[in-house]
C-alpha cells in the first residue's frame, strides 16, 4: 500500500513510497527506478529542477527504548536513483521528517516532528543552520526563498530567516496543534490549518472542535481572515494562481473531506446539491487532484490550475480511488 506520492515539477516523473522503497516512474520512457527509502521513511521531495530527490528516513535499533533511534537524510539522483549526498545521521531519536527544497534548489530544509529543523547546502551536503525551536509539523519556503515558514506541534506559526537561521517572528495560531502552512504565489499571504481544542459536547462525549483555517500577513503575522475548518485540518494549499485555497482533513466521525475556498466572492463551482453537479465535482477532483489514503492522514498534492468567503466544494476523500 502506498503511503506517499510525488509528481516532479516538470511532470515527467511520478514517485510512490511503498513500504521501504520509492518507485520512480519516468512518464516519457516508462522506465522505473527503485530506490531504497530506509527503515521508516515518511516523506520525500523533488528538487525544483526535477533532477534530485530528498528522502527523510527514521529508525531504531533492537533494544532501543520508545522514542530512541535516529534520523537519516539522503539526496539521490531522481533519474538513476544513485546517491548524491548522505547528511550526517542525527542520533537524537526517532522522528518523522519533512524535506523541502528552496525555490532555487540550493538549500534543503528538513523539518522534524520531534526534534530540530535543519537547513543544508544541496551542492555540498553541508549543514547550514539548526533552527532554535523543535517539533515542526510542516515547513514551507517563501516564493523568493528568503523566509521559511514553520507550523509547530504546540500550535505556533513561526517565520525564519533562511540566510541567518534566526527567528523573524512567531505567533500562536489559535489551533491546539498546527499541521500545515503554505505561501501564496506572490509571497504576501500565508495560510495555516490545524486541529481545534478538545471539548465536552452535548452528548457528553469529549471530541475535537472544528479547527480553523487562518490567512496571515507574513510581514507582521497578523491574521487577515479566519475560515471554519474541520476537526483535523491536515493539509492546506494555495492553488498555483493564488485564487483559491484547497484544504483536506478529517471530521470527528473519521470522514476525510476536501474543501476548496475562493479568495474572492465567486459563483460556486457546485451550484446546487443536484446529483449531476456532485458527480461533476467528483470527476473534477479525480482528474485534478492526487489523493492518497493510508493509516496516516491524507496528503493532497498536485499541480492546480483553477479559475475569503466560503467553501465552494466539499467531497469525502474516502470515495476517491
Amino acid at each position: 500500500q502506498s503511503r506517499e506520492y510525488r509528481v516532479s515539477p516538470d511532470q515527467t516523473l511520478f514517485a510512490i513510497l511503498e513500504r521501504k522503497f520509492i518507485r520512480i516512474t519516468n512518464a516519457e520512457t516508462g522506465k522505473v527506478v527503485q530506490v531504497k527509502a530506509g527503515m521508516d521513511a515518511h516523506e520525500f521531495a523533488f528538487s525544483p529542477d526535477s533532477q534530485l530527490l530528498a528522502i527523510g528516513d527514521t529508525g531504531s535499533r533492537p533494544g532501543d527504548n520508545e522514542g530512541d533511534g535516529f534520523t537519516d537524510v539522503r539526496i539521490v539522483d531522481a533519474r538513476s536513483g544513485q546517491l548524491v549526498h548522505r547528511m550526517p545521521r542525527d542520533e537524537s531519536g526517532w522522528s518523522a521528517l519533512h524535506p523541502v527544497f528552496s525555490p532555487n534548489g540550493k538549500i534543503l530544509a528538513i523539518g522534524s516532528r520531534n526534534y530540530s529543523t535543519r537547513l543544508y547546502d544541496v551542492a555540498t551536503g553541508r549543514l547550514l543552520h539548526v533552527l532554535d525551536k523543535r517539533m515542526t509539523q510542516e515547513i514551507a519556503f517563501s516564493p523568493n526563498g528568503k523566509v521559511l515558514a514553520a507550523s509547530y506541534v504546540d500550535g505556533t506559526l513561526a517565520l525564519w530567516s533562511v540566510e541567518t537561521g534566526r527567528m523573524l517572528r512567531a505567533t500562536k495560531s489559535g489551533n491546539v496543534e498546527l499541521y500545515s502552512v503554505d505561501w501564496n504565489p506572490a509571497g504576501d499571504l500565508l495560510v495555516s490549518s490545524g486541529c481545534g481544542p478538545l471539548r465536552k459536547h452535548a452528548d457528553g462525549k469529549i471530541r475535537l472542535t472544528k479547527g480553523s483555517i487562518r490567512i496571515w500577513d507574513p510581514r507582521t503575522l497578523t491574521m487577515v481572515k479566519e475560515l471554519q475548518g474541520l476537526a483535523w485540518g491536515i493539509r492546506v494549499r494555495f492553488t498555483q494562481d493564488g485564487k483559491r485555497i484547497v484544504s483536506a482533513g478529517k471530521t470527528n466521525s473519521n470522514k476525510y473531506q476536501l474543501n476548496v475556498w475562493a479568495l474572492r466572492p465567486l459563483e460556486p463551482v457546485v451550484k446546487s446539491a443536484q446529483e449531476e453537479d456532485v458527480a461533476a465535482a467528483y470527476a473534477w477532483a479525480k482528474k485534478k487532484l492526487a489523493v492518497t489514503r493510508s493509516y496516516m492522514p491524507p496528503t493532497v498534492q498536485g499541480n492546480f490550475s483553477l479559475p475569503l468567503a466560503r467553501p465552494i466544494v466539499s467531497l469525502e476523500l474516502c470515495n476517491v480511488s
